[in-house]
């Protein structure tokens, strides 16, 4: 499963599109599949999410889509989240899908100021991703294009290679030291 924004930054006020891609052609089954994702950052205004139906049975049978509803906050009207996968094939049996990997979701959105946060964050409500016993897929981040606006942030870097340059100094200093008492 991935998240793709149609591009890498926005201005504000702009218009774009989250395309979320789903496969599961190893021959896993299951009766439904739902996913809700959590917005940071800068707002999103009046999203609209659209989902392509799962089928099985080479297509004889069609996956029931449920609603996708989007929470806001009341102050700016921005959403919060939104459910983008939410289908169901049965309550007993498990099916197979035949159709991906596929789109099976778009949200279209708005973007909104918010703060200095120049950017949009995007990833899944913990525990609540059910797609084909697959684990949380990764989120997806925007920048939102702020002409020099002290103090703005945008997309966060990921943090792992600070501990990887700390490692490599610790074992540096280690090696230098050895070095000398040899």
């Amino acid at each position: 499963m991935t998240l793709q924004f149609d591009r890498a930054s926005y201005e504000i006020y702009d218009s774009g599109t989250l395309t979320i891609t789903a496969t599961a052609d190893s021959g896993e089954t299951d009766n439904y599949v739902y996913g809700e994702l959590l917005f940071s950052g800068a707002g999103l205004l009046n999203p609209v999410v659209t989902q392509t139906p799962l089928e099985s049975l080479g297509g004889s049978l069609p996956w029931l889509v449920g609603s996708s509803p989007c929470e806001t906050t009341v102050a700016t009207g921005a959403a919060t989240s939104c459910v983008v996968i939410n289908q169901i094939v049965g309550f007993l049996d498990t099916y197979p899908v035949t159709n991906t990997p596929l789109v099976i979701a778009t949200v279209t959105f708005t973007v909104q100021p918010a703060g200095l946060d120049y950017f949009i964050d995007v990833s899944w409500r913990q525990d609540d991703f059910h797609f084909f016993g697959a684990s949380e897929p990764a989120g997806a981040c925007a920048t939102v294009f702020a002409m020099d606006v002290p103090g703005a942030i945008g997309c966060p870097i990921p943090e792992p290679a600070s501990g990887a340059l700390l490692a490599f100094g610790l074992l540096g200093f280690g090696a230098a030291r050895h070095r000398r008492r040899a």
